[in-house]
């Protein structure tokens, strides 16, 4: 899974702030596993008409195709994180998505 609360856009298909983390145990157990920012590059998430990323640098943390049916994970050097899956490549059994939204800022555009 992967995390950030930062919406900011580079205008070039990144997108996010300093604090995401990617989680290799997404579904509920007790071993969780966090990725933090390691600060060795800003490449947090990207995202076009392909796909949707997470982290970078050595290799996606996390890669999503459009098709939200393929995905494929691999060490990546923006988490310093570890595979986050078993085989770098797979099919994708479950997608579950949220978006927390603020309204007030909404509100606040010209």
């Amino acid at each position: 899974g992967a995390l950030d609360l930062d919406d900011s856009d580079d205008g070039n298909g990144d997108v996010g702030g300093d604090e995401p983390v990617v989680d290799p145990n997404s579904i509920a157990t007790s071993d969780i596993k966090v990725f933090h920012w390691s600060s060795t590059d800003p490449y947090f998430q990207f995202s076009d008409s392909e796909c949707i990323a997470f982290g970078g640098g050595t290799s996606f943390a996390l890669y999503v195709e459009k098709d939200l049916l393929h995905g494929m994970s691999g060490p990546s050097s923006t988490f310093a994180s570890e595979p986050l899956s078993s085989a770098q490549h797979f099919v994708i059994g479950d997608l579950e998505c949220w978006v927390f939204d603020d309204p007030s800022a909404e509100a606040m555009k010209p």
